[in-house]
């Protein structure tokens, strides 16, 4: 608490804020700039003996709500620091509309249905506080503390609120429609249903919060962190994300390292079905979620991050296949995930065709071989001859058969010389075939992006 200023009369409180009482940590200048600090020329509260402030001012809980009516000025004021702690006002009691509250505190107060349009309450603290169906529109707030608050039905319309801290808070069908929500943090914070189209949220954290129905249109959201949110039915249309934009974090979220892509908080704890309707399933939220923000990244031009969330969508899809019983289509999911990664990886396809020809290529040279237009044979008995050139220039005519055979060129100076081969040159024709058509698709998918 600020002392009182010595040039003040024993009779006034005396009271001026200081960057010390919110925690400023800027210059002094700056400080002079965002708030142009007041002394208070308030009587001090005579109906309160143990107080040399006003009644604004004293560090005191539950304060009269009539006299705090009466001491109220009909036009708006400045109330820097006023302490309103465990305060119960509701509706239009008490009207702090217009007025310049910096560093005040309404911590565990009931303040449903106050009015605090166009206030300046820079620094104020509202935590554990009920603030439902209240109305803040064009009001200035950053750095204020919502922590722990209830602000259901809330109208943040136009509203700065920079910095603000909304840990932990119950923001149910909030509205921040335009509102400057840049840093804002609201990490663990409830915002199923809430209102935030046009909004600039940029660098603000939702770590772990829950966003479902919640509505983003053409909200700008660079640089947010989504990290373990609840993102199932979340509207992003036409909202604006870049690369530093995350939605997840391979240290602290679900991260499947062996098919390299991100998860969401459905697939890693199956606690989240009392987060979602009675007939969906966790692995179903996730499909819907990845698909989102497969398309979010496509229209944002981030053709790297939408194609990991078309792996997640995939794989979540496969293991719900699974879940369900649906084995058939289990399979054919699980093999296009190692195929081609989902239609996603030119590299796997590509790693698939070395392998394919190499092995067909020993298998030639090990079940027969093959034969020149000169009729010389050339096949390996045993991994002895190896050790030889000859057996070594067996093996790559082979393993040279396999790619012509692989490609379908099919080099006529060469042809299999027994009935194993032969098989294997039906076989490794049709598997050519296949891969050829699944590069052709993987590439296809890609140019599209």
């Amino acid at each position: 608490m600020a002392e009182k200023n010595a040039e003040v009369p024993t009779n006034r409180c005396g009271f001026e804020l200081q960057s010390d009482d919110i925690g400023f940590s800027g210059s002094d200048q700056a400080w002079e700039k965002w708030t142009s600090p007041v002394c208070c020329w308030r009587p001090i509260w005579e109906s309160h003996d143990e107080t040399n402030w006003c009644i604004w001012h004293a560090d005191v809980d539950e304060k009269p709500l009539a006299e705090l009516i009466a001491a109220r000025a009909d036009s708006p004021e400045r109330l820097d620091g006023a302490i309103l702690r465990h305060l119960h006002i509701q509706g239009e009691a008490l009207s702090l509309g217009d007025c310049t509250l910096h560093g005040a505190r309404f911590d565990n107060s009931k303040l449903q249905e106050t009015d605090f349009t166009n206030t300046d309450l820079i620094g104020a603290t509202f935590t554990d506080a009920d603030i439902t169906e209240t109305a803040f529109t064009d009001a200035f707030l950053p750095w204020v503390a919502f922590i722990d608050a209830n602000l259901r039905f809330t109208d943040f319309t136009d509203a700065f609120l920079r910095g603000t801290d909304f840990t932990n808070a119950d923001l149910q069908y909030a509205y921040f429609t335009d509102a400057l929500l840049r840093e804002a943090v609201f990490t663990n914070a409830n915002l199923q249903d809430a209102e935030l189209s046009d909004a600039d949220a940029r660098y603000a954290s939702f770590r772990h919060a829950t966003l479902q129905n919640a509505v983003f249109t053409r909200a700008d959201c660079r640089g947010v962190t989504f990290t373990s949110a609840l993102l199932y039915e979340t509207v992003f249309a036409d909202t604006r994300i870049n690369s530093t934009t995350t939605f997840f974090d391979p240290p602290t979220t679900f991260y499947d390292s062996i098919t390299s892509r991100p998860g969401c908080v459905y697939e890693e704890n199956s606690l989240t079905t009392d987060q979602l309707p009675d007939d969906m399933q966790p692995l179903e939220a996730a499909r819907w979620v990845y698909r989102r923000l497969e398309t979010l990244h496509e229209k944002n031009a981030l053709s790297e991050e939408a194609r990991q969330f078309h792996i997640s969508k995939e794989e979540a899809e496969r293991a719900l296949y699974r879940k369900q019983g649906k084995f058939r289509r289990w399979g054919v999911k699980t093999l296009m995930g190692y195929l081609t990664k989902h239609g996603e990886s030119v590299q796997r396809v590509l790693t698939w065709w070395l392998g394919v020809i190499f092995a067909a290529g020993i298998l030639f040279s090990i079940s027969g071989g093959v034969t020149d237009s000169n009729g010389t044979h050339y096949a390996i008995t045993s991994l002895g001859e190896l050790e030889t050139i000859a057996g070594w220039q067996a093996l790559l005519m082979n393993v040279y058969f396999s790619v012509t055979t692989f490609s379908t060129i099919m080099d006529g100076g060469l042809a299999p010389a027994g009935t194993g081969t032969r098989a294997i040159v039906a076989i490794e024709s049709v598997m050519g075939a296949l891969f050829v058509a699944l590069l052709v698709f993987v590439l296809g998918r890609r140019t599209a992006r």
